[in-house]
């Protein structure tokens, strides 16, 4: 079973409503023998497989980011290598860089010699944090791996293009950077760039579009803007030289000078559509106003939609990858929202692309083993969580609803934690290999022991779990798999006596030395700071109401801190210390 916490930071939620944070597990079959329609990957809870690049002969990289790292929930960006031309997906990779609790973008810009570079724009929540940029070679080793210089900012949007000499360019929507082939600084500059995407021009230099404009650029050292009414998501140039531009309502063909030679009405078109081109078809894809997603395949002479192919409410497409001369599309996407986010790589028929899932398991029941019991303890959130709830043993029922044998499946959940500086998660997920025929229920341990915190005055609570089927296609009966039941919890009277926060710690983050003060009468205290794995790493006794803690004794990092005294603990939170 994989169970950890994650941070979720109270103004990332506000900034990032629509962002949902569960912990990684990534899940990744051996490579065999494939049939068109089978799945070749797929990952646990959320991941973001945002960016496919054609690297040689049928080879292509895929980079995205899952919102946890093995042992701590932090953004985490990771590369895929996909041979499309034999059916196998060769390596998947985590990157290490700079601690972030959130990835808003990643890049891929393929090397000469067949590696690749990726980069990253990261959000630190709280606190700053650089970017990062690093180069894997052909076989996934990690040759290097570097942070962007500090000053340069938050970014949303990253894009890496490659300079004539070997040289890169890390562009993102606050800054640019010049690094050679080793990863080394050559010139930054910090300016906005509010554009949404960059197309390569068959000339060599390159196409923006945004909203109200496109433009035509050179490496973006000078961009010569045109105007045009719309918000363009997406741009695709033509073997003959025009462009296809994909806005919010319209979808475009332009010529070179910008002229536009024709222009028609498209619905379904979202933020993260885009236009793709597959052996000589062009598809857009996109999901209507109730959710199902579709993938469209386009006249690209009159702009009139050839054929629509609907995928459901748990599927979208976002990427469509060829081999040259296959008769396969792979799509890759993800789905299941708000339940166990997945990202798929599918092989359907090139011209009539079909996702047709015949498994399906179904959560029906939860059991305890015996009622739930309240406990006092000394934690308090933002939520009011101030005792915490022993539920013992709890099991699960789940059935086949599907059309065929179900073997290998997930139970996963998550659920609050206290914390002090963020509202942090327990992530369940537990792994059963048993053979399910189409209508068999089952009741199976899911956690021998679980706890959790409750909330003060609340003696109701709800555990929610779902189910998700790694080794098949999309679930055929994606309603089904969440469950939730209300359990009565014995708690007692007395009210739980809960400390304020009574300590002081700044410059936070630092650079150097970070200084505690205590708000308190007492003369000792005790100072326990533990990293992101949860092992402690530092343990003081200090007199008086200011301790000074040395940086030397510490690198870079996240810690969580703990001050008490002799009737208890004082104040407890997170620190950073920067490069």
């Amino acid at each position: 079973m994989y169970s950890g916490s994650q941070n979720l930071c109270l103004y990332t939620l506000m900034k990032k409503t629509l962002l949902f944070l569960p912990a990684l597990l990534l899940y990744v079959l051996p490579a065999a023998a494939q049939r068109p329609g089978d799945y070749q990957f797929q990952f646990q809870f959320e991941n973001t497989l945002s960016e496919w690049v054609p690297a040689y002969d049928g080879i292509w990289y895929g980079a995205g980011w899952s919102v946890s790292y093995p042992g701590y929930p932090m953004g985490v960006p990771f590369v895929v290598k996909w041979d499309a031309k034999n059916d196998s997906l060769l390596w998947t990779q985590n990157v290490p860089m700079p601690l972030a609790e959130d990835v808003w973008d990643v890049a891929l810009l393929p090397a000469v010699d067949g590696g690749v570079y990726v980069g990253a724009a990261f959000d630190g929540c709280d606190y700053g944090t650089p970017d990062g940029l690093a180069r894997l070679d052909t076989d996934g080793n990690i040759l290097w791996s570097k942070a962007t210089p500090q000053n340069t900012g938050w970014s949303s949007k990253i894009w890496l293009l490659p300079y004539p000499d070997g040289h890169l360019l890390y562009q993102t929507d606050h800054y640019q950077i010049e690094y050679d082939a080793d990863g080394q600084v050559e010139w930054t500059d910090v300016s906005s760039f509010k554009w949404n995407g960059i197309a390569s021009r068959q000339d060599g230099g390159y196409l923006v579009y945004g909203d109200q404009k496109t433009g035509t650029t050179d490496l973006l050292l000078s961009i010569v803007e045109k105007s045009i009414d719309d918000n363009i998501f997406h741009a695709l140039q033509l073997p003959s030289g025009d462009w296809l531009l994909l806005g919010e309502q319209q979808l475009y063909r332009i010529a070179s000078d910008f002229s536009v030679q024709l222009q028609k009405p498209v619905g379904a078109v979202k933020p993260w559509s885009k236009i793709v081109e597959a052996g000589g078809d062009y598809w857009m894809t996109g999901a209507d106003a109730n959710g199902t997603g579709l993938l469209q395949r386009i006249d690209t002479a009159t702009l009139d939609v050839l054929s629509t192919h609907h995928f459901g409410q748990n599927y979208r497409v976002t990427s469509a990858l060829h081999a040259p001369g296959d008769s396969l599309l792979w799509l890759s996407g993800d789905g299941n929202f708000d339940r166990n986010q997945t990202v798929f790589l599918k092989s359907t028929p090139r011209i009539d692309p079909v996702i047709a899932p015949t498994r399906s398991l179904a959560l029906v029941d939860i059991r305890l083993e015996a009622p739930p019991k309240g406990f006092l303890q000394n934690c308090q959130n933002w939520d009011g969580g101030n005792y915490g709830i022993d539920f013992g043993r709890v099991f699960v029922t789940v059935k086949n609803t599907g059309a065929a044998p179900v073997q290998k499946f997930r139970v996963n959940g998550h659920f609050k934690r206290c914390s002090f500086i963020c509202t942090s998660y327990e992530q369940i997920s537990e792994e059963f290999d048993l053979t399910l025929l189409p209508g068999d229920s089952l009741e199976l341990l899911l956690l021998n022991n679980f706890d959790l915190n409750g909330q003060q005055n609340n003696n109701v609570f709800n555990l929610c779990f779902w189910t998700a089927v790694p080794d098949d296609r999309l679930d055929a009966n994606p309603d089904d798999d969440r469950f939730c039941k209300t359990f009565s919890v014995l708690v007692s009277d007395q009210e739980p006596v809960v400390a304020a926060n009574s300590v002081r710690v700044f410059p936070n983050p630092a650079a150097g030395d970070m200084t505690f003060v205590v708000e308190s009468p007492e003369e000792e205290y005790a100072l326990t700071l533990t990293d992101l794995s949860g092992q402690v790493v530092l343990q003081e006794h200090f007199s008086g109401s200011v301790y000074q803690l040395p940086r030397r004794l510490l690198p870079a990092g996240i810690y969580f801190y703990e001050i008490s005294n002799q009737q208890g603990r004082l104040g407890a939170g997170k620190v950073v210390f920067m490069e």
